[in-house]
């Protein structure tokens, strides 16, 4: 049996004593439209498809146990960081029923001990009335205790409830207090007096054999000879008799041919009619009606499930807000590991306005069309802005998101939002899948997904682990986190697809000042750019070589501090490339001509040792050292570059250089790699911070040799191959001992 976090045991209180917990809930409880008044007693519970056996479980842990007063007084809270919750304390006449009740209960169901483990004290009755950062606690509290009056009433039952996605909870089965659990026995029914006896099966009659029938012989019938035939128009001949057994073509009518396949069939001799095939019948202008309302009505049915193709979206690219929830993911990923294989790219962070279909010819290009029509709409509200604060999941907890302040500037953003819904609606066919307008739309950005593809590789890691998955119980840690505001300035099409930069593939543009520009114009101007730039290029003379500024080599010691997870341990990953020898040894087009020397085995292997290596310097480190250097200015989100020309021999002398060590090493070919890259682009280079960041950020891959020699030595040492004295190696097949 398992639990889920859509079902619950509760304890009510009755609607008639709500108004003041649901005042106070309205405003301060996020879980106001989900959960209603409740003090959990068992949080997660079995499925729904399992409360009917379950409510026989119930009823018996509460059949010892009599109706109770329960009464509501004072304010309590919990804290956890920088959040509290605030709830409302049970007292109980006797006092400690309430504890009591949940150990029966979970005596009955042994795998909801959840509410009793979270904390050392144990199970803790309460009824959630909100949430508050820790520094507005005892004004919240002095606040809520103010108006408030005590509630008191007669606890006589408990309920199962269960949600279904995103809808709120319902009350699927009651239980009342001291009610002995329905076990049915079959009762026995007594025998009516006038009731008939049963009947007697009768006995088998004996019938005498029948006699056989003798039938009289039939008498042979005498064959007549045929006529001879006359002679037709054409002048054939006139057809002579026959005997039998004498072979003579066949020259029959078509009538007599139908009849010998019938009797070849076991049919009876008579004529074969053909099947009658029935002309399809012309509907009548009332029904080709009808039929054209059901095909539209099927058509819209399926709407909803045809595949999303392209969406319109927000994108979020301000430096401190992407710094600030990249840091959040590594948090999270830190605490919960499996998270990494469902993690969103900060490349593609963006809010969905909504999504669509435009599979159909021409409706992408109707779409583009639509969304420039839209610029009246962004003119109207101008400085358009979000504030990321909040954090919220959908479905369990598969999809984690940075929601929006919920304010003034997020209503004009949804209004925004309605009018160009309602402007796609109007202009796209049903096909495109557009939602309806006055569809309840969640700001949010996602941040993490669980799909189909990473749900093997989550369940992996959580075995090897040891973890659990995160739960929306989780969340509230980090309810009240503030990113910062986003200037929306301007909205997006894209296609889920990925483009080189990381991003989606964006079919068009619309500003806030009302620009507009397509895919096709954007890359006609890319190409443009870059035709001028070659053009000035060649015409300029070469620069001098200038003397490269000092650098200070004290942020290399500090580099293991800030990114202790680009620590690179190539011998490390020995075993994975003697893997790899191996299997390329006993390959059919190598096992028979394998190297006859050392230096042959060490040519041999030299593919299998290049590892690569993944984000070795960050991007933002990168552009932050080229500032550093000289090399080019960042104003806002304006880059311009200052000289074209780098000497590597300049970075570091040879001291410095031999002194680094291998993690230092790589990083510093690759900052070389990154600062020849932007020497050889200044002229037509990416001209906003974000471009650039994003550029850089394909250039720090680095591939780490590991020298061959090294390999072969391992091979030896662990007795996979042997060098004789004729120098000719013996393959040893034997496992490699795990390290």
């Amino acid at each position: 049996m398992s639990k889920f976090h859509t079902a619950a045991l509760v304890l009510i209180p009755p609607e008639n004593q709500w108004e003041q917990i649901q005042k106070i809930r309205e405003k301060h409880d996020k879980a106001f439209k989900r959960w209603m008044p409740h003090i959990n007693f068992l949080y997660p519970f079995v499925g729904e498809n399992k409360f009917r056996e379950s409510v026989s479980l119930a009823a018996g842990a509460l059949s010892s146990f009599q109706n109770f007063k329960l009464t509501f007084k004072e304010f309590g809270h919990f804290s956890h960081g920088n959040s509290t919750t605030i709830f409302l304390k049970p007292e109980t006449e006797p006092a400690n029923i309430l504890r009591e009740i949940q150990k029966k209960l979970e005596e009955a169901f042994p795998i909801c001990t959840d509410l009793s483990t979270m904390s050392p004290e144990g199970f803790s009755p309460h009824l959630t009335v909100g949430q508050c950062t820790t520094n507005k606690l005892t004004t919240m509290k002095n606040e809520f205790a103010k108006d408030f009056t005590p509630i008191e009433f007669e606890v006589s039952s408990f309920h199962f409830i269960s949600r279904r996605g995103d809808l709120p909870f319902e009350i699927k089965n009651t239980i009342q207090i001291g009610t002995q659990p329905d076990v049915r026995q079959p009762r026995e029914r007594p025998q009516r007096e006038n009731q008939r006896e049963p009947r007697q099966p009768r006995e088998p009659r004996e019938r005498p054999p029948r006699e056989p029938r003798e039938r009289p012989p039939r008498e042979p019938r005498e064959r007549v000879p045929r006529e001879p035939r006359e002679a037709d128009e054409r002048g054939d001949k006139p057809r002579e008799p026959r005997e039998r057994g004498d072979r003579v073509p066949r020259n029959r009518p078509e009538e007599q041919r139908k009849k010998s396949r019938s009797r070849s069939r076991g049919k009876p001799n008579c004529d074969a009619k053909p099947k009658r095939q029935r002309k399809p019948k012309k509907a009548s202008p009332k029904e080709l009606e009808m039929n054209e309302g059901v095909n539209q009505e099927i058509i819209e049915k399926s709407v909803g499930k045809r595949e999303v193709t392209h969406f319109l979206s927000l994108r979020i690219k301000k430096p401190e807000i992407v710094d600030q929830i990249r840091n959040f993911q590594t948090t999270l990923k830190d605490s919960h590991p499996y998270i990494q294989h469902g993690i969103i790219s900060p490349l593609r962070f963006h809010i969905t306005l909504f999504v669509m279909n435009l599979s159909a010819p021409g409706a992408l290009t109707n779409a583009v069309t639509t969304l420039k029509s839209c610029a009246p709409i962004l003119q109207n509200y101008p400085n358009l802005k979000l504030h990321l604060s909040t954090i919220g999941e959908f479905g369990d907890c598969n999809v984690l998101w940075v929601g929006c302040k919920d304010d003034d500037e997020l209503d004009r953003v949804i209004q925004v939002e309605e009018d160009i819904l309602s402007k796609f609606h109007a202009s796209l066919p049903a096909s495109a899948s557009v939602p309806e307008p006055g569809t309840e739309w969640i700001p949010h950005l996602t941040i993490y997904k669980s799909t189909l593809q990473s749900r093997e590789k989550e369940e992996l890691t959580l075995q090897k682990d040891g973890a659990q998955r995160i739960t929306p119980e989780d969340i509230t840690e980090y309810s009240n986190l503030d990113f910062g505001v986003e200037d929306i300035d301007a909205i997006e099409l894209l296609e889920l697809k990925s483009a080189p930069d990381g991003h989606y593939v964006n079919h068009a543009t619309l500003s806030a000042d009302g620009t507009f520009e397509t895919l096709i114009e954007r890359k006609q101007k890319e190409l443009k750019l870059l035709r001028e730039a070659k053009k000035t290029t060649k015409n300029q003379p070469q620069p001098k070589n200038e003397p490269v500024k000092e650098v200070d080599l004290s942020f290399w010691d500090t580099l293991d501090t800030p990114y202790p997870h680009l620590d690179i341990r190539p011998i490390g990953r020995m075993p994975n490339i003697i893997k790899k020898v191996q299997k390329w040894s006993k390959s059919r087009n190598v096992r028979n001509a394998l190297p006859k020397t050392r230096q042959g085995w060490i040519d041999s292997i030299k593919p299998f040792c290049y590892l690569k290596v993944d984000n070795v310097l960050p991007a933002d480190f990168v552009v932050y050292k080229l500032q550093n250097y000289g090399f080019l200015s960042v104003d806002g989100n304006k880059v311009t570059y200052l000289k074209g020309q780098f000497n590597p021999d300049g970075l570091l002398d040879k001291d410095a250089y031999d002194k680094l060590n291998e993690t230092q090493m790589v990083q510093h070919k690759t900052l070389i790699k990154c600062f020849e890259w932007v020497c050889r682009n200044m002229s037509f280079g990416p001209q906003t911070y974000l471009g650039l960041l994003n550029s850089i950020e394909q250039l720090c891959t680095h591939t780490f040799p590991i020298p061959p020699a090294i390999v072969v030595d391992e091979l030896i040492k662990n007795e996979i191959i042997k060098i004789s004295t004729t120098a000719v190696p013996l393959p040893v097949p034997k496992q490699l001992p795990q390290q």
